[in-house]
């Protein structure tokens, strides 16, 4: 799949028409307080809708929204001056004064701006997701593989599927990046509405516990929600408790439409509960179970049906995995399917994909030849190379992902093993410590040989820089531990020094978010391999 070229871009991020009328936009918004001043119906025409000032060209209606650092409604004079057309705000004073100094320009008074833009962005694009089964998929740990693992197997079954999330935006005719796991609204209902322009019938879209308290995804119609594996310690700078985190993913729930089916990780407490808000027969519930043990492959009582799957084996080059579905009484069918795919994170991710496209009436049959198919994720336990040593690329940078990851290589009897870790910049001391807590636990049982940890601070944007307090978090908590880590302030040099230590046969494991999103690329270079243009397509 090629990038998005500039002009497609362009065409997705400008206006849907030439000009809309205000009132077009705004019949769409539910909050809508008044117009404190001018005429929406005779004055106000818009040819852009935009949160940021500097972005203002004449015509515009500028939306002034708070933000964590700034306030947009210190900027409305900016945006005036620009030639904003209509201004929408959600604090009164602005209103009234912006009212009297300019009568004639419509100032539009809401109960929340975010909310407002939501609405005005999905009505600026003729509302797409009227026309797509959109999926929304929540939780801490398996967002990014569960949503894009569904989009191919709907893919395989003849479902023309658009995604929107972490690894990027991918529509029919291309992929571009994205800044944030749920876009900005104009972004995302743009991408949303090239999507329906092109003919595709679904499309999958990771939800952030951000963009649920922003409202980025509030005007978004979802006809399938899911809810993967929910987990503490994220996003801390956030939210002030891990109740509120689930709260804030509990807003899913209020996106859904009535009739929607709800996918969620029925091995996970917080899921669990969060999913018993929603009518059972409207539930579907997925887990993963590993060995022998007895499957209880019936679903709950009331609920529409159970996704399970066992792991019969598995090692680095993929997965022997029985699914069995239950729907109601009838007995539960099974599927024995070999994953090209590696560890119980990424199986997992399979059967909550497995469970979305039953949910969207894909027969078992098409289902099986689809997840036989699927191919490994960018950066989800990815392996770039096989020989002389194994590289396994991962962005698990949470204290339940790293338990996994590195469960995973137990798990396949991996030997040799040098891991090349990001610290994980801004985001506190406490996640920081979990991470090295974890690691430094890993280290007696693990064949680990090397450590390298590094803030990859030529690699990273102020927002994603390691503070001091969290470099000393995680270096103390991994001294705990028997492999005394190295820590190299730069990527490239950490690169360097895991190659200098891994050794044939061995396990070379890069391990963090933002922090190690170019390492695979030096380290390829630097082996004189190419780095697959393919990397980021699904």
């Amino acid at each position: 799949m090629k990038p998005i070229g500039r002009r497609d871009q362009e065409r997705q991020q400008g206006a849907a028409d030439a000009a809309v009328p205000l009132t077009r936009l705004l019949e769409a918004v539910p909050n809508l307080l008044g117009v404190s001043s001018g005429r929406a119906d005779e004055d106000g025409w818009i040819r852009g809708l935009t949160a940021d000032s500097r972005s203002v060209r004449p015509g515009d209606c500028f939306v002034a929204i708070r933000g964590t650092r700034l306030d947009g409604h210190a900027y409305v004079d900016e945006a005036v001056r620009r030639g904003a057309a209509a201004v929408v705000v959600d604090r009164p004073e602005v209103s009234r004064r912006l009212a009297s100094l300019e009568p004639r320009l419509p100032v539009v008074l809401v109960g929340d701006s975010r909310l407002a833009l939501a609405w005005m962005a999905a009505a600026w694009y003729r509302h797409p997701s009227d026309a797509l089964h959109v999926v929304g998929v929540t939780g801490t740990v398996g967002k990014t593989s569960t949503a894009l693992y569904a989009r191919q197997l709907l893919e395989t079954a003849g479902i023309p599927t658009g995604a929107v999330g972490t690894l990027g935006i991918f529509t029919s005719t291309g992929w571009r990046p994205s800044e944030l796991t749920t876009p900005d609204p104009m972004t995302l209902q743009a991408a949303l509405r090239d999507m329906a322009d092109e003919g595709l019938h679904a499309a999958t879209l990771e939800v952030s516990s951000h963009a649920l308290l922003q409202h980025r995804a509030a005007s978004v119609r979802l006809r399938t929600g899911v809810l993967t594996e929910m987990a503490p310690h994220e996003h801390v700078d956030v939210h002030p408790t891990f109740e509120a985190y689930l709260q804030a993913k509990a807003r899913l729930l209020d996106l859904l439409d009535p009739e929607a089916i709800l996918v969620y990780h029925a091995g996970n407490t917080h899921s669990r509960t969060l999913a018993a808000r929603w009518p059972a027969p409207q539930r579907i519930g997925y887990q993963l179970r590993d060995g022998s043990a007895a499957l209880g492959v019936g679903p709950s009582e009331g609920e529409g049906a159970r996704v399970e799957g066992r792991i019969r084996g598995l090692d680095l080059s993929g997965i022997a995995l029985e699914l069995h579905v239950a729907v109601d009484a009838r007995p539960a069918l099974t599927m024995p399917v070999h994953l090209s795919l590696v560890g119980p994170q990424a199986a997992l991710a399979a059967v909550g994909a497995a469970a979305v496209a039953l949910a969207m009436g894909v027969p078992p049959e098409a289902l099986r030849h689809g997840l036989a198919g699927l191919h490994p994720l960018r950066r989800r336990t990815e392996v770039l190379m096989r020989e002389p040593f194994v590289v396994i690329d991962d962005t698990a940078a949470h204290p339940a992902s790293l338990e996994r990851l590195l469960g995973t290589l137990a798990a396949c009897r991996a030997r040799g093993i040098v891991l090349l870790m990001g610290i994980r910049g801004s985001r506190g001391v406490e996640i920081n410590a979990r991470n090295g807590q974890v690691v430094a636990a890993w280290s007696h049982r693990l064949p680990i040989e090397a450590i390298v940890v590094t803030d990859a601070e030529e690699a990273v944007g102020p927002r994603d820089r390691v503070l001091p307090e969290e470099r000393r978090a995680v270096l103390s908590a991994l001294a705990s531990g028997p492999i005394p880590p190295l820590h190299l302030p730069g990527l490239e040099q950490a690169v360097a020094a895991a190659l200098h230590r891994i050794r044939p046969g061995g396990v070379l494991v890069m391990t963090g978010t933002q922090a190690l999103d170019g390492a695979a690329s030096l380290l390829l270079r630097r082996l004189g391999r190419e780095d697959g243009a393919g990397r980021a397509e699904v």
